[in-house]
């Protein structure tokens, strides 16, 4: 939802009681692409799961892991139907100080 939990504490407020709705952007889900890969993977042993993309300044201010790595462990555990045994994290700065690139690797039980 944000990058702190002070960012949170004064978004929250605003939408509590009223008529509001407080939405988080998962729309990565809905993408063609993974409607497509939860029915045609069977029982993935390995999910490896690459982020890169060209630089752009909007974003910068949190890295790949908060910003797109949950939604790579969501697809995953919808692919998998299992326990996973480790998730595993490797990433870099490369224009920021955040990490710019994101190899992420899976196994499942």
């Amino acid at each position: 939802m944000t990058s702190t939990t002070a960012d949170a504490d004064k978004i929250v407020p605003a939408v509590d009681g009223g008529d509001k709705i407080l939405q988080l952007g998962l729309i990565e889900h809905y993408k063609p692409v993974f409607k497509f890969l939860e029915s045609a993977v069977v029982s993935p042993k390995f999910i490896t799961s690459q982020r890169l993309a060209s630089f752009n300044v909007r974003g910068t201010e949190v890295g790949l892991v908060i910003d797109l790595m949950i939604h790579d462990i969501g697809e995953m555990l919808k692919l998998v139907k299992s326990r996973v045994a480790s998730i595993d994290v490797v990433g870099i700065n490369v224009f920021s100080k955040n990490e710019g690139i994101l190899l992420m690797t899976g196994c499942i039980l």
